[in-house]
């Protein structure tokens, strides 16, 4: 993460962040990608509450993708 405060989301943003990953959940399910992991939904907790940025979330996950992508034995 940075080392700059991020501000706590106010309720109206935490609102309309929760509803924007509920979209996004539900977008993926209808693609068939299923329902996001648990490490999937704590981060998105994180943002929605306005612990971390967006871009630290980006980053977050992209990192455990890329580390998830690394081990494959295909």
């Amino acid at each position: 993460m940075s080392d700059h405060a991020v501000p706590p989301a106010s309720a109206e943003e935490q609102a309309r962040r929760r509803e924007a990953v509920s979209r996004a959940v539900w977008h993926n399910r209808m693609a068939g990608l299923g329902t996001p992991a648990p490490w999937e939904v704590a981060l998105s907790e994180r943002w929605i509450t306005g612990e971390i940025s967006r871009e630290e979330y980006e980053a977050l996950v992209w990192a455990r993708v890329k580390a998830r992508v690394g081990t494959r034995k295909d």
